[in-house]
């Protein structure tokens, strides 16, 4: 009975306390040191602190949970999933420090956030607001061919940067078609279309394939066996005056002496050659002369 009795008092003095003196009584309270944080990705270990005032009212131990929640960042690859409890002693004001580890990759990539949140106090003590601060984790990694990562720029990153394995040596996927030499091809001209001189495996078409060197001056066309396209003849004596080709005759043959060279160019007295279809006798070009003797006459 006594010990109910005394119970009763404790509870009418709380609540008169709780009631009538809300001002004058304060109990102690936990709160975040900031509103906000951030640390660097390779930092190691962030450390918050919370922090317990006095308070008017203030007896007794008191304790609060702590854990942490995915932002941007995700647990097991940007930190370590953390909670546990803080406590204080009846007389125990110093700060308290929750400690979580950050994962320090090689991946370039944008800073990423956490939560961090205080709930479940126990005791005479309050939370105070914002029970919930952001802790930011800042990247400290650039761009790099390489590390496992698929970046800015990059088609895929095997974490090396050796060809031959299908990621080229500067991270781009390699295939037959892409315009770039890869390891194991003799030729990749950007397609993968025979005919060309670099066939649809990337290797070269053997010598005297046919082919078009898309020149309209040459006839022929035949691959060379290193992946090039040549013509072997020429549209002069085709019977058809090509002039975007140089062409200034074209009498359908390629042979000199008829007033249109081999090479469809007009014969003429002092050209060097002897020509114009027999009509000339002699032809030494620049050393005719109608005055020296011996000398080829140019009339």
């Amino acid at each position: 009975m006594k010990r109910f009795l005394i119970s009763v008092c404790v509870v009418v003095l709380l609540c008169s306390f709780a009631g009538s003196a809300s001002a004058k009584w304060q109990m102690s309270t936990i709160k975040f040191s900031a509103s906000a944080y951030s640390v660097n990705e390779n930092v190691g270990t962030a450390k918050i602190t919370v922090q317990r005032s006095k308070g008017s009212w203030s007896f007794g131990s008191v304790s609060v949970r702590y854990a942490t929640a995915n932002g941007t960042a995700t647990a097991g690859s940007d930190y370590k999933a953390t909670s546990g409890t803080l406590s204080w002693s009846s007389n125990d004001y110093s700060d308290k420090t929750i400690l979580i580890p950050i994962i320090d990759d090689l991946c370039n990539e944008p800073n990423e956030t956490l939560k961090v949140t205080l709930s479940n106090q126990r005791g005479f003590v309050t939370v105070a607001s914002p029970k919930t601060v952001t802790l930011t984790i800042i990247d400290n990694d650039p761009i790099a061919c390489g590390n496992h990562c698929v970046e800015a720029g990059e088609q895929c990153d095997d974490g090396n940067t050796f060809g031959g394995d299908g990621c080229s040596a500067t991270c781009k996927i390699e295939k037959c078609g892409n315009g770039v030499l890869d390891v194991g091809e003799e030729c990749d001209d950007g397609n993968n279309i025979n005919g060309d001189c670099c066939d649809s495996t990337c290797h070269f078409e053997k010598a005297g394939s046919s082919c078009n060197d898309s020149n309209s001056c040459s006839t022929g066309d035949q691959c060379n066996g290193a992946g090039l396209c040549v013509g072997t003849g020429t549209t002069c004596g085709n019977g058809t005056l090509d002039k975007g080709c140089g062409e200034q005759c074209d009498d359908g043959n390629t042979i000199s002496g008829d007033g249109c060279s081999s090479t469809c160019v007009p014969e003429f007295c002092g050209d060097g050659s002897i020509n114009n279809n027999g009509t000339e006798q002699c032809d030494n070009g620049a050393a005719n002369s109608n005055t020296e003797p011996n000398a080829c006459r140019g009339n």
